[in-house]
């Protein structure tokens, strides 16, 4: 048997556990007493919106060892500043003092907290950076931020300036710029600095123009320079001006300050800046032709030969002028000749001058007319010539003779040439080039056709190496001839005004090869040649959507145009050099047929 016995120490009851049956020494129990109670490690202070977590130690009084199960009970003095749950976790509220006490076996123990601020990790002023005039205000702002960048409220910023003798700063952050120059002004929020920096300027008072006022014609421009200066007259540095024109429609203005003229009237220019501005009166007037220029230098012709000479109107800016009226005259009409269009032809030998005059301007080339080489045969086209080369006739060269003949034609027009020799004999029919190193020559050809600008053109009937003479031709010719729907082989051109042709493709027109980069399309082509700086203007209209390309003979294709899906095709194109060059008339889309007009001007 056992029993229990209870001593009371103070409050505390001791339980005795004994055998009520055993007669031995009774073992005695006693519940542990509160020693001490204590917090363990509290911070001084913590930071507004954080949380932090207090211990408390509770000590047993007989032995002094801890004990760790003992309820506890945790409060606060003042909840508005910090709160404490039962586990003894804090959160600071607001910014403040509190007294965080813990209850155990009795025993109280206390610490006093205080709730800090949030550190300012940086200050964010605005502006960062400005200028401003002297005289002027510029209201500024700080914000302070803590680490994590978000913004930190009823804090107290101090203003400053590093330099006050060009800007201040009131209390309010309110600064006044008082002379020109740079200075940084500093925001401080406890201890945390952040700034702008600031440049002061003097501002625009007037704004001058050079030149002061402005005369141009259509189409010339003119620099304008808009100068702003402080109310001393001194020019300022980097102001930015803008430009405007009162009259768009007859002078505009770009923003680097360049005029140009439009249309003949009167506008005014303004140049702005900084709340200033300034006009500038301009008059356009039409152009005028300031100088003529022409295509050649000079020409050298044989009697009887023509060349095309282009005369190009300028103005003061050597910008060409179009739709300007160009007269042609000759010193010597005996010697050489000149048409309104301004084709020059040689008359007899000789030198005149030829000059080309447009509204009181004008330039001059020299004609220099020597005689044939050989005297030239008057053919009519229509005709039948029956001709014998000679060792007495014109000499080509070792071996070989010639007869030159003359033909004229008022209009472009296609010729067709047909000629016979005697079997085994060899004849060659030959279109000399004037400007280049190359004729276009047949030979033993019995049906040649060949496209003839309006003039004078000559062709030349020769015997070929080996045979001998004399010899006999017969050569027919007739105007204007049908075309010939057939291939391989291109239709020679001999440029001249007023060249017009119309003719059909078909399914016996030549056709690009599958390789071509346009595969499949009916085609003509067209040979000619053009001297080294010489122009020409092709123009195609059809019933189908065509197509133009331009080949040099070596060089491949140089030039070409579609219209876009159009049925009028153009191509405008000056020869770099001297040579042979070949257009091809062909359509868009694959297998096209229909018929077409060429035009052809120089």
């Amino acid at each position: 048997m056992f029993r229990v016995r209870v001593l009371w120490v103070g409050a505390v009851a001791a339980v005795s556990l004994a055998s009520l049956a055993c007669t031995a020494a009774e073992p005695v129990f006693q519940l542990p007493q509160a020693g001490s109670v204590s917090i363990v490690s509290p911070p001084s202070s913590v930071i507004a919106g954080t949380e932090v977590q207090l211990s408390a130690a509770v000590t047993a009084a007989q032995d002094g060892r801890l004990l760790p199960n003992e309820p506890r009970s945790w409060t606060t003095s003042n909840a508005a500043v910090a709160t404490v749950d039962g586990t003894g976790r804090v959160r600071a509220v607001s910014v403040g003092a509190a007294t965080i006490s813990v209850s155990a076996m009795s025993r109280t123990a206390s610490v006093d907290l205080t709730v800090v601020p949030v550190p300012v990790a940086s200050v964010t002023v605005s502006p960062a950076t400005f200028t401003v005039n002297t005289g002027q205000t510029q209201q500024m702002s700080a914000v302070p931020r803590d680490a994590a960048g978000n913004a930190l409220t009823g804090r107290s910023v101090t203003w400053s300036s590093t330099n006050t003798s060009v800007a201040t700063v009131s209390p309010g952050g309110l600064l006044t710029a008082v002379a020109a120059g740079s200075t940084t002004i500093r925001a401080t929020v406890d201890g945390t600095v952040g700034t702008s920096a600031v440049t002061v300027t003097v501002p625009v008072a007037t704004i001058t123009f050079s030149p002061t006022s402005l005369a141009l014609t259509v189409g010339s421009s003119q620099a304008v320079t808009a100068t702003p200066r402080d109310a001393s007259g001194n020019p300022l540095t980097g102001r930015s001006v803008s430009w405007s024109s009162s009259n768009t429609g007859v002078a505009i203005v770009n923003q680097s300050g360049t005029v140009s003229g439009v249309s003949v009237g009167t506008a005014v220019v303004t140049a702005a800046s900084e709340g200033q501005t300034a006009t500038l009166n301009v008059t356009v007037t039409a152009a005028t032709v300031a100088s003529v220029t022409l295509s050649a230098s000079s020409v050298a012709l044989s009697v009887g030969e023509s060349q095309a000479i282009t005369a190009t109107p300028r103005d003061a800016g050597n910008n060409p002028l179009t739709g300007r009226t160009v007269t042609w005259s000759s010193s010597n009409a005996g010697i050489a000749t000149v048409s309104s269009s301004g084709l020059v032809t040689g008359v007899a030998v000789g030198t005149a001058t030829i000059t080309a005059t447009s509204e009181g301007r004008s330039a001059s080339l020299s004609a220099v007319i020597a005689a044939s080489a050989c005297a030239e045969i008057p053919h009519t086209i229509g005709s039948t010539v029956n001709g014998n080369l000679l060792s007495t006739s014109c000499p080509l060269s070792t071996d070989r003779y010639r007869d030159v003949y003359r033909f004229s034609l008022a209009t472009g027009s296609l010729v067709r040439f047909t000629f016979s020799v005697a079997t085994g004999r060899q004849f060659q029919l030959t279109f000399p080039q004037t400007g280049t190193t190359s004729n276009y020559s047949v030979f033993n050809g019995t049906d040649i056709r060949v496209i003839f600008g309006a003039g004078s053109h000559r062709f030349e009937m020769s015997n070929s190496g080996g045979t001998t003479v004399p010899v006999s031709y017969s050569l027919s010719s007739s105007a204007p001839a049908p075309f010939e729907d057939s291939c391989p082989g291109d239709t020679f051109m001999l440029l001249g005004t007023g060249l017009t042709f119309t003719r059909s493709l078909t399914t016996n027109s030549c056709l690009t090869a599958p390789s071509d980069a346009r595969p499949n399309r009916w085609y003509h082509g067209y040979s000619f040649y053009l001297r080294g700086g010489e122009s020409v203007d092709f123009s195609m209209t059809s019933s189908f959507d065509n197509y133009l390309e331009l080949y040099h003979l070596t060089s491949g294709l140089v030039a070409s145009d579609d219209n876009t899906s159009g049925t009028n095709a153009r191509i405008v194109f000056t020869a770099p050099t001297a040579g042979r060059y070949v257009l091809r008339a062909t359509t868009t889309a694959a297998s096209t047929t229909g018929s077409y007009t060429i035009t052809v001007a120089r």
